[in-house]
């Protein structure tokens, strides 16, 4: 997957928020029909399992991550990262201060999302629905779909606005029948 995007989302333990927002984050991605590589990781993470509320509120979206295993943020996982999407001003300031991320690559989701742990169902599912509003900013809106006939004209004039030797309409057309 070198040429996609690749998101990471960061919490605490990684057993609430950051798999929820994975599982979220992959399911909207798949029906925009966008290609991610969505990774979660916690500050604080020792190998645990997701919690049983995250895993309940999640699964009432048709969403398991009843086998998520908590990982640990390592420098690695920061580099590799496109974007990383974390729940507090505490988690941003821990990442740029211990891994060295540039402030730019770090997006606070949602002003703060509130840590469930330990809490009600109710509390889970007010962060699940939290997160599922806050996650939508690190996709873009769009979708990629295979180049059609009614494409060919609009494409063409993009072309010709931005590059100084643009494809032409009839070389968009002679690729779209191309093998």
């Amino acid at each position: 997957m070198d040429n996609c995007k690749r998101i990471l989302l960061v919490c605490t333990g990684n057993t609430c928020r950051s798999p929820m927002a994975e599982g979220l984050l992959r399911a909207l991605a798949r029906e925009r029909g966008q290609a991610v590589e969505v990774l979660s990781a916690g500050l604080c993470a020792d190998g645990s399992p997701a919690s049983p509320q995250a895993v309940a509120v999640m699964a009432e979206r048709g969403i398991d991550i009843s086998r998520h295993v908590s990982h640990p943020v390592t420098p690695e996982l920061c580099a590799a990262a496109d974007v990383i999407g974390v729940m507090s001003a505490g988690h941003r300031d821990l990442l740029i201060r211990l891994f060295a991320v540039p402030a730019e690559k770090v997006v606070l989701l949602g002003g703060g999302i509130p840590d469930p742990f330990g809490g009600t169902l109710e509390d889970y599912r007010r962060t699940r629905d939290a997160l599922e509003k806050a996650v939508r900013v690190l996709l873009p809106n769009c979708r990629i779909v295979r180049m059609e006939e009614r494409h060919i004209e609009p494409l063409a004039a993009l072309e010709k606005a931005v590059f100084s030797t643009p494809w032409t309409a009839d070389g968009l057309r002679e690729e779209l029948q191309n093998p």
